[in-house]
């Protein structure tokens, strides 16, 4: 990794704080639910990995960063972390590979601290998305013979929650483009849909959504 830094004085301590819900979305050039829920199973394998071993896979996949003032610019290197996210280059969106991050600097008594990150109003339902991947995967399995019971085997889940998962994959394909997008309203999660499932009929959904 190469990198140029200006001198931060009495610097001790840097944070770096991306925008992590957003990660699924911002790195696929053809956002969907399954390849979001892939990379967001992957990312939290590699937080758990940086959290026990420390960051170095993480930042193998830095290219270069550059400092200057106020912002932070961040250089990605595709192939380490395509390799690292187990996707394909050709799913990567290239304009994901270089970001630039606001910085300000925070004294508090004899340390000075680097804060780093932007506001987004609108995060990204991750455990929705992932959810809706699953239905997919239910619902496939279903059309290829398998039973509920035999998926609620191989899951190490109830019948009646593999059930309740499935209706997701009826979902009309306006509302999930919202969801993958965080646009959807605050109101409509997995839990409220595992609850209350929406009615198969696409306009009573969009009904619905749009009075949440």
């Amino acid at each position: 990794m190469r990198a140029y830094h200006e001198p931060f004085g009495n610097l001790r301590k840097a944070t770096l704080s991306p925008p992590r819900n957003r990660l699924p979305l911002d790195l696929l050039i053809n956002p969907a639910t399954e390849p979001m829920s892939k990379i967001g199973s992957q990312l939290d394998l590699l937080d758990a990995q940086s959290r026990a071993k420390g960051p170095i896979t993480i930042l193998s996949c830095l290219e270069r960063g550059t400092i200057r003032p106020g912002a932070i610019e961040i250089n990605l290197d595709p192939e380490t972390l395509t390799d690292a996210l187990e996707i394909s280059e050709d799913e990567l969106n290239p304009d994901a590979l270089i970001f630039e991050l606001p910085f300000q600097f925070r004294k508090r008594d004899v340390e000075t601290k680097l804060t780093t990150g932007t506001d987004y109003s609108k995060p990204i339902d991750t455990t929705l998305i992932r959810s809706i991947a699953k239905a997919h995967q239910y619902y496939d399995a279903i059309k290829n013979g398998q039973t509920f019971e035999e998926i609620a085997e191989s899951e190490n889940l109830s019948k009646r929650r593999i059930m309740q998962v499935i209706e997701l994959a009826f979902l009309a394909p306006d509302i999930v483009k919202l969801i993958v997008q965080g646009e959807q309203p605050l109101g409509l999660t997995a839990k409220l849909l595992g609850i209350n499932p929406l009615p198969p009929d696409w306009q009573a959904q969009r009904r619905i959504v749009a009075a949440l």
